[in-house]
């Protein structure tokens, strides 16, 4: 178990420093280590845009138009300060019927937090987003910034959230490659039932506002569907 988790610590580390441009496919070795997290769906049609560390004003609005435009559902994965500095656009997710989910108070880093500080980290940002949507018996989703999350974190976590991670990870936030290259990235390696990454920031916008038009138009033409994420759809693999 050590070792496989020294693997999945150095293939995480790669990907975030942009030099494992292959990684924007998960590969299976890693979504088999922690069965606990979703990783992808079985889906016939139907794939699933999610979008981390917004609300950013200007770029959540761009993509909330593109979305629009194709009849896309798509799942926000919220930071808790943003959310506090741009509750309107919160409001405007959730009156496109949108999902909204949880991403940390500040885009905070499982590896170099301890429990406790990672729990109120989660829960902080939990307060907001329940200002905007209560949820009574039902689970929000969660999503480690970076993908970077312990063992013991995701049993933690676990017990009142459903975590989230991805199969596809757009690289949207690499600066060294364009948002052309971006959407054929995404293109080769979504399949039906992918959890796709993009990131609604400013750093991730000059490629994301290229890229997701290109996506959206493309799995359209081919007859796929554009759903949000709730727990209907991410219960089992």
């Amino acid at each position: 178990m050590l070792c496989s988790i020294l693997a999945l610590l150095i293939f995480f580390e790669a990907v975030s420093m942009d030099i494992f441009p292959q990684g924007a496919k998960m590969p299976d070795f890693v979504m088999q280590l922690f069965p606990e997290c979703v990783w992808r769906r079985n889906t016939p049609d139907t794939i699933f845009l999610t979008f981390d560390d917004g609300p950013t004003p200007d770029v959540t609005e761009f993509v909330l138009q593109q979305l629009q435009q194709y009849n896309a559902q798509g799942t926000f994965f919220c930071i808790g300060k943003n959310v506090q500095q741009h509750p309107e656009i919160i409001e405007k997710i959730l009156s496109k019927k949108h999902v909204i989910a949880n991403h940390t108070m500040r885009h905070l880093n499982g590896w170099k937090a301890t429990a406790e500080v990672y729990k109120q980290e989660i829960e902080a940002c939990e307060a907001l987003l329940n200002h905007h949507q209560p949820l009574l018996n039902e689970q929000r989703m969660f999503r480690p910034p970076y993908g970077r999350i312990t063992p013991s974190q995701i049993r933690e976590v676990g017990k009142t959230h459903q975590l989230i991670l991805w199969d596809v990870l757009s690289y949207d936030f690499n600066e060294n490659i364009d948002g052309e290259a971006v959407a054929q990235l995404v293109i080769k390696h979504t399949e039906p039932g992918s959890i796709v990454v993009f990131h609604d920031s400013v750093k991730a916008f000059p490629r994301l506002k290229i890229a997701l038009p290109i996506v959206l138009d493309y799995f359209t033409k081919i007859g796929c569907k554009f759903a949000a994420l709730t727990l209907n759809t991410t219960h089992g693999n």
